[in-house]
């Protein structure tokens, strides 16, 4: 009788012999060319299926040259003018501001007019401050007795809530570097990133994402550059396609701030957080060219 402590041992050596058998060996052999011959023409299918398949719907790379990516946009600007003459918006902006004297809230709505290809002009309509309601006639007064008091115009942070002007991608083709892709809200986008080489321009660095097919601008991002009343900040839009003709448009953003002003009582650092809405888009409506004209002060 075997011990139950060689009862492995005795059994490995049995199955070593068995297959060191011939008999044994041709047997497995011919076992394992009986299998793989069943299951042959299904694998052949298979891989021809994915052949066909691989013909029909090829794989597409997503990379692509940064010289394409602006073709492909300044092809979609020219597009774009031909298609949209002009247009009007509402662009309404709400912030919160937090100051020494504790936080202050403030609404503002601007009308916005732009026409192809590169006029544009955001006229104050109305806001509310502290509760109290003003009209462009009271900010006009409001600004003139600050000119008068201190020699010069206390000028907002403009329509655009620090930005001055309508984001213009055409302006940055040339500082453009393709960071990958990414997918935003469901679309497909080449990510692109901008450093901004003029020292004038309110944007330092930007980072923007336009859809792979139309090439539209669907959202960007940008760090504000500092001067005599910013100390840092930054923005971000996303745009819709809001035109009957599916052009992108800017839809929805915030902004933050920090400024910091010189005071009798010395400096006063404020934080301004601001929500920014565009709607009420009118399309192609003739605006006339007098309307961009500066008024006489």
């Amino acid at each position: 009788m075997i011990k139950s402590g060689n009862r492995c041992s005795f059994c490995f050596v049995k199955l070593t012999e068995l297959l060191e058998n011939s008999k044994t060996r041709k047997l497995i052999n011919h076992f394992c060319k009986e299998e793989i011959m069943k299951l042959a023409p299904k694998f052949t299918i298979t891989l021809s299926i994915f052949f066909v398949l691989a013909i029909i719907f090829p794989v597409h790379s997503q990379t692509i040259s940064a010289d394409l990516i602006k073709k492909n946009i300044q092809k979609r600007l020219n597009e774009r003018n031909e298609l949209i003459k002009d247009y009007q918006c509402d662009l309404i902006t709400h912030t919160v501001s937090s100051t020494p004297r504790g936080d202050m809230e403030r609404e503002s709505k601007y009308q916005i007019y732009f026409k192809s290809p590169d006029k544009h002009k955001a006229e104050f309509i109305e806001g509310k401050r502290g509760g109290r309601k003003y009209t462009a006639d009271d900010m006009k007064r409001r600004n003139g007795d600050r000119r008068g008091r201190r020699g010069g115009d206390r000028r907002g942070m403009g329509a655009y809530s620090g930005l001055g002007s309508p984001f213009d991608i055409g302006k940055y083709l040339d500082e453009i570097s393709v960071g990958g892709t990414e997918n935003i809200d469901g679309n497909a986008t080449y990510k692109l990133k901008i450093k901004v080489t003029d020292k004038d321009d309110q944007f330092k660095s930007i980072v923007v994402w336009v859809d792979q097919k139309t090439f539209d601008v669907v959202k960007y991002k940008a760090t504000l550059r500092p001067n005599e009343r910013l100390d840092s900040g930054s923005v971000e839009i996303t745009f819709a396609p809001i035109s009957p003709e599916g052009v992108w448009l800017p839809q929805k953003g915030t902004s933050e701030r920090y400024m910091i002003f010189n005071t009798p009582m010395g400096e006063m650092e404020i934080e301004a957080a601001t929500t920014i809405t565009f709607e009420n888009y009118k399309f192609n409506i003739g605006i006339k060219d007098e309307i961009f004209e500066s008024e006489k002060k």
